[in-house]
């Protein structure tokens, strides 16, 4: 069993009115940015952003938190690749 849990460094843990949220971000290239939604999108000087936010319902355990950052870590992973999708589809349509 495991004694802690650390999130790693792309995982922020927020504190709010309506309680603890998670955020998760991952660098995308600077071209996928015209195909991520503007609510998911961060920017930055080399990357550009793909954010997902979670509120953390119930009691915020160990298990809870972990099950929420995987989550967070699946639906990250698959609406990049939706965006990577759409840039090949668009590309691929000019020609």
């Amino acid at each position: 069993m495991k004694a802690s849990f650390s999130f790693p460094p792309n995982v922020t843990m927020m504190f709010g009115d309506q309680g603890i949220a998670l955020r998760l971000v991952l660098n995308i290239p600077k071209n996928l940015g015209d195909y991520v939604p503007h609510k998911n999108k961060g920017r930055g000087k080399k990357f550009n952003t793909f954010i997902v936010e979670r509120q953390v319902e119930g009691a915020p355990s160990r298990e809870n938190l972990e099950n929420i950052y995987s989550g967070l870590l699946r639906q990250a992973m698959f609406e990049v690749r939706v965006c990577k999708l759409k840039k090949i589809l668009q590309e691929n349509t000019k020609k």
